[in-house]
């Protein structure tokens, strides 16, 4: 395993002391963050040689340079494309590349002694915009499921309310999104006493309904569940990009459950009815056929 070492160097008089101690225990001088969707390849300028570091989306590593040069100057290019040269002394250098239509900002920015260059979306030019390929929205008052044993009795009924799905696909993104209105989860055996198995939290019902009376019934409907998917696919510029994710969002809204012994041991009876049937087929199968009475 690589590891960084500290030189130092001190002059005292007629004679130069040098010091080398592990690097770890110090802040790097040379820091490469890449914020950006983009996997980039950061080489020394003037060193063809000396071997790229690969930068993936969301990396931060620290930058050693292979060879002594007073020029601290850096090539910065995506797997397929042209270099950027980056002069990383300089702060407040910025430049900009292109990835497929999308702008990604390089800056050089002072944290204490550390030079950092930062590769992040530049949100100040807008990326143009592209066309939906398939846009689907699914809107659901409710759905209800129920279960049930056959002969005897309804074991549990799952209801969702106020449901909402989006799914729109472009050529640079598939984005998807579900929100749940509310979520309720009943036990619907004769022995339960407590029937709510998962349900809201009470407190955060009661406190949500305790809205100014100008608010609308529909505000008030704050969604138990909200996913949300913003996914990369981009085909070119990067041969990864389309594992990349934009936005990865799930909030969930707080429940209380209730487990009864009585509601655990009824589904596992209904579990257990469900591999009989097959349990006796296959020994059925297994068992060979008795032979035929001679004449």
């Amino acid at each position: 395993r690589a590891r960084l070492l500290a030189v130092d160097v001190e002059e005292s008089g007629a004679s130069v002391r040098i010091r080398i101690s592990d690097g770890s225990a110090r802040a790097p001088q040379y820091v490469l963050e890449n914020a950006s969707a983009a996997s980039l390849l950061v080489s020394q300028k003037g060193q063809p040689a000396a071997p790229a570091v690969l930068l993936p989306p969301g990396a931060c590593k620290a930058f050693v340079w292979p060879a002594v040069s007073r020029e601290h100057c850096l090539l910065v290019a995506l797997e397929c494309g042209e270099p950027t040269a980056v002069k990383f002394d300089e702060v407040g250098f910025e430049a900009t590349m292109d990835w497929g239509g999308l702008p990604i900002a390089l800056m050089v920015v002072a944290r204490g002694n550390t030079r950092t260059l930062i590769a992040a979306p530049k949100l100040d030019v807008p990326a143009a915009p592209t066309a939906s390929t398939l846009l689907f929205h699914v809107h659901m008052a409710g759905i209800g499921v129920s279960l049930v044993r056959s002969g005897v009795e309804e074991l549990a009924y799952l209801s969702l309310a106020r449901i909402g799905m989006v799914f729109d696909a472009s050529a640079a993104a598939h984005k998807f999104g579900l929100t749940v209105g509310d979520l309720r989860l009943d036990n619907q055996t004769r022995a339960a006493t407590l029937p709510a198995v998962l349900i809201r939290s009470s407190y955060l019902i009661r406190q949500r309904n305790l809205i100014e009376e100008t608010t609308s019934a529909a505000q008030k409907r704050v969604p138990c569940l909200t996913l949300a998917v913003d996914r990369n696919v981009l085909e070119y510029g990067v041969a990864n990009a389309g594992q990349s994710f934009r936005q990865l969002v799930l909030a969930v809204d707080e429940f209380d459950a209730q487990v009864e012994e009585s509601f655990v041991r009824a589904l596992a009876g209904f579990a257990a009815t469900l591999h009989t049937p097959r349990a006796g087929a296959a020994q059925a199968s297994a068992q060979p056929a008795a032979a035929a009475p001679p004449p």
